[in-house]
C-alpha cells in the first residue's frame, strides 16, 4: 500500500478510503468533537451533469441525532478545487437542503431508471421516505427470478449483495446496495431524511480547505461557516490523516488491523501525537 501510494497511475485514494472505513466514525468524532456519529454509506451521488450517473459523489455519509455529515477524503496535499467547492454551494449547502431532497431524490431517480419506471407514481411524495425507497428497491429486485430468503440482520443490504452476485449486475445496479444500507440503518430514525447537511473534509495534514484567493462573497462566507465543520483545534481547517495513527494506537491497542492501518498512514504522512 505504501509503495502503491508513491507509484504513478495507481489510485491509492480508493485503497485508503477502504482502509479507513471501519474507523471513520471515531476519526471524525475524535477531531471534530462530535458525539454519537455513525457511518451510513459511501459514494453517495448528489449531482450528475452528464446524465449517466457518473457525477459527483460524497465519500462517506455519517449521521448523529441532528445532522447528516458529508465527509470528503483527500489523500494528497492541496485545497478543495474551485469546481468542487461550487458544486457544494450549488447542490448541498444552504437552508432547506436535507438528505432527502439532495441525496434521496437523486437515488430514487437512479433507482427508477433501473426498475424501468417511466412515470413517477402519483402522490409518491406523500409517502414516508423509507417506503418510497422500499418500493423502488422491490421493483428492481423483482427483475430477478432468483429466490432470496435472507432473514438475518441487514436484510436489505444482504439481499442486494445476493442479487448483484447471482445476477452478475454491475455498474449502476450497485446503487441497489446503497438503498439496502439506508433501509437497514435508518429504519428506526424517522427524521433521517429531513436532517440538514454538514460538510467535513479529511486531508493529509489538516490544512485549510478554501484558500483566501477564492474571494468568497459575504453570502458564501456565511453559508460556509454555517455548514462546514472544522476540527476543534483550528477553524476552517480539516481533519488530519497525520493525527490518525496516534488515535488508532491509543483506541485499538490490541487490534491487529487497526495497527496495520496506523502503520500504513504513518509511513505515508508521518504521525502527529495527540
Amino acid at each position: 500500500m505504501v509503495n502503491d501510494y508513491f507509484t504513478p497511475n495507481i489510485k491509492a485514494e480508493v485503497i485508503l478510503d477502504t482502509l479507513l472505513t471501519p474507523y471513520i466514525e471515531g476519526i471524525v468524532k475524535s477531531q471534530c468533537g462530535l458525539d454519537g456519529v455513525k457511518f451510513i454509506t459511501k459514494e453517495m451521488p448528489f449531482e450528475d451533469e452528464r446524465g449517466d450517473n457518473c457525477g459527483k459523489k460524497i465519500d462517506y455519509v455519517l449521521t448523529d441525532k441532528k445532522y447528516i455529515y458529508m465527509v470528503e477524503l483527500k489523500t494528497t496535499k492541496g485545497s478543495i478545487g474551485e469546481e468542487q467547492r461550487q458544486a457544494y454551494f450549488d447542490h448541498c449547502l444552504g437552508d432547506g437542503k436535507t438528505f432527502g431532497n439532495v441525496f434521496g431524490e437523486k437515488l430514487l431517480t437512479i433507482g427508477r431508471s433501473l426498475a424501468n419506471i417511466s412515470v413517477q407514481v402519483q402522490n409518491e411524495s406523500d409517502k414516508p421516505w423509507n417506503e418510497r425507497v422500499k418500493d423502488v428497491f422491490s421493483k428492481i429486485a423483482s427483475k430477478s427470478k432468483l429466490e432470496i430468503n435472507w432473514k438475518g440482520d441487514d436484510f436489505y443490504a444482504e439481499t442486494a449483495k445476493e442479487l448483484l452476485k447471482k445476477e452478475g449486475w454491475q455498474s449502476t445496479y450497485k446503487y441497489l446496495y446503497t438503498m439496502g444500507q439506508l433501509l437497514d440503518k435508518v429504519s428506526d430514525d424517522s427524521d433521517f431524511w429531513e436532517k440538514p447537511l454538514k460538510l467535513i473534509y479529511i486531508t493529509p495534514y489538516g490544512g485549510r480547505i478554501v484558500p483566501e484567493n477564492y474571494h468568497l462573497s459575504v453570502e458564501e462566507q456565511t453559508i460556509w461557516k454555517k455548514f462546514y465543520v472544522s476540527p476543534d483545534h483550528m477553524p476552517d481547517t480539516s481533519v488530519s490523516l497525520k493525527r490518525v495513527p496516534s488515535y488508532l494506537r491509543k483506541t485499538y491497542k490490541e487490534e491487529e488491523y487497526a495497527l496495520l492501518v496506523s502503520d500504513i498512514i504513518e509511513e505515508i504522512y508521518g504521525e502527529e501525537k495527540v
